[in-house]
């Protein structure tokens, strides 16, 4: 399994350098810079993974709680202390290098809703109940940013791990509802600016706003004129055209 980790690191290394180094010229070499990021990260990751690997999951479960709390409160002081960019303030500025906590939190909500799912043969309400609420704690300080892309991602963990834990048909069921009743109520509310209004309604609303399309855009571009197996490796359209 490390083996494998590695090779996929490997692998997202040269994928990220292949879709952002852009075209090279005898004037302007490729552009190494998301490159260079996403080595730094990958770095940290594999040294996080080694760690883990050390310290086995007894001592994560005894690291639960103070990551659970540390979350928190990284969480709440970004509320005061952050930096504010494109609206959002979800990141600490510390020196040029910008730290989002709720990336440092999905670990420790992971982590939580592992201890939590796992404490007994069957997952009943009560434990359900508790696992929600640990999730929906973070949820509303993140919504406080705001990051709806951040919670969407806490969200999916929340849905995934549950089924996993083998939830019970009707538990699962009135989860769902209760998903989707919370996703129209914030549709509903105000606390959504308009641009991921946009981006939440982009795939069925042809006349968007171009900004709010060019995601879907970029990917429609690479996949006519790529097809199922892709131009190949530093080869995309996009990458090779100024």
């Amino acid at each position: 399994v490390p083996l494998f980790s590695l090779l996929l690191a490997a692998v997202g290394v040269v994928m990220v350098y292949s879709a952002t180094r852009g075209p090279a010229t005898d004037l302007r070499p490729a552009d190494d810079t998301f490159l260079k990021r996403h080595l730094v990260f990958a770095g940290v990751g594999v040294v996080a993974m080694a760690l883990t690997a050390l310290i086995g999951h007894r001592w994560a479960r005894r690291l639960m709680v103070p990551a659970y709390l540390a979350t928190l409160g990284l969480l709440f002081a970004v509320l005061t202390v952050g930096v504010e960019v494109k609206g959002s303030r979800a990141r600490f500025d510390l020196g040029g290098f910008q730290m989002q906590p709720s990336e440092f939190g999905k670990v420790a909500i992971i982590v939580t809703l592992a201890v939590i799912l796992s404490s007994g043969d069957q997952v009943g309400v009560w434990r359900l109940l508790i696992a929600g609420v640990s999730v929906a704690v973070p949820v509303l300080l993140i919504m406080a940013e705001p990051d709806l892309g951040t919670i969407l991602v806490y969200g999916a963990i929340f849905a995934g791990m549950v089924f996993v834990a083998g939830v019970r048909g009707r538990h699962l069921a009135i989860l769902c509802l209760l998903l989707l009743t919370g996703t129209v109520a914030v549709l509903q509310s105000d606390r959504l600016e308009a641009y991921q209004l946009e981006r939440l309604l982009v795939f069925i609303d042809e006349e968007a706003d171009t900004r709010a399309r060019y995601n879907l855009e970029q990917a429609e571009v690479a996949i006519g004129n790529g097809g199922i197996t892709g131009k190949g490796l530093f080869q995309g359209t996009q990458n090779v055209s100024d």
